[in-house]
């Protein structure tokens, strides 16, 4: 794992900013609990996920007074505004994003403060090419966003998973993304990409073994609920005995197990009045 720098930190009105230096070109800039990235090329700074307008301004001061090189690009991940809203603030920058962006951003009006893309891609796979490096951007849609990317780039062997995979943490909520084809591919998009330092925008860095062990968990998960609802038991009932014991020293393991559980609980049902 790469030794983490501190490069900047900021506290206001209850909102912790940081930029940490990952490794010599790659940095992690974080707002609470969201996080972007970006890559210092010879041409100026590739940035992914401007994340919010507050957040943007205070990282453009710092990338200015710290780095002296403008914003040429912004990478979006996914449309959400809690991730790409801001990128007016790089008003130079030219912003590109899955074409599936377009009607992400456009239906909801609290979509306000995400710019659209300039430049979008279609198929599974986008080469930026700038400033002597390379960025990947592959494309996987279904869970969470019709147009979410994986963000890889290739020389550093990084890759940025932003909201879909989460590294030594339950996933969020009741899972109201999930459906078996969807996670299937997630995971296997994830597992193509050949990385040593995996990165969410939630939570902590990992690796792609972590990959792996989330992977598992959904399995187990998805197994577990499965044979509940075969032996004809309620949903608190399956959530009073299915303690997935692997995982209990995971983030979050206490506040989301019931919750997954009941997300999983809710698909299969679906799944099972489809068939």
């Amino acid at each position: 794992m790469a030794n983490q720098v501190v490069i900047s930190t900021a506290s206001e009105s209850g909102i912790d900013r940081a930029i940490v230096q990952i490794t010599r070109d790659i940095y992690r800039f974080d707002s609470n609990d969201h996080s972007g990235l970006f890559m210092q090329a010879d041409r100026g700074i590739v940035l992914i996920d401007p994340l919010n307008l507050a957040s943007a301004e205070w990282l453009k001061s710092e990338i200015d007074s710290k780095f002296g090189e403008p914003v040429t690009h912004v990478l979006y991940s996914h449309g959400h505004n809690d991730h790409a809203s801001g990128a007016a603030v790089f008003d130079q920058a030219t912003i590109i994003s899955h074409k599936n962006t377009f009607g992400v951003i456009q239906p909801d009006a609290s979509f306000k403060d995400v710019m659209a893309p300039t430049r979008t891609y279609s198929g599974d796979s986008y080469f930026l090419t700038t400033g002597g490096k390379t960025i990947e951007m592959h494309f996987v849609g279904g869970n969470h966003a019709a147009d979410m990317s994986y963000i890889f780039f290739p020389e550093e062997s990084i890759v940025f998973y932003v909201d879909i995979i989460s590294l030594g943490a339950l996933p969020f909520g009741e899972l109201g993304w999930y459906s078996a084809a969807d996670s299937q591919n997630t995971y296997g998009k994830a597992l193509a990409i050949d990385a040593d330092i995996a990165i969410s925008s939630h939570g902590p860095m990992g690796t792609q073994d972590d990959v792996r062990a989330l992977q598992s968990y959904m399995a187990e998960l998805r197994a577990g609920v499965s044979a509940g609802i075969d032996a004809g038991q309620s949903l608190e009932d399956i959530q009073a005995t299915l303690m997935l014991e692997d995982y209990a020293d995971w983030d979050y393991y206490e506040q989301r197990r019931p919750q997954n559980i009941t997300g999983m609980h809710r698909a299969l049902i679906a799944e099972g009045s489809d068939s």
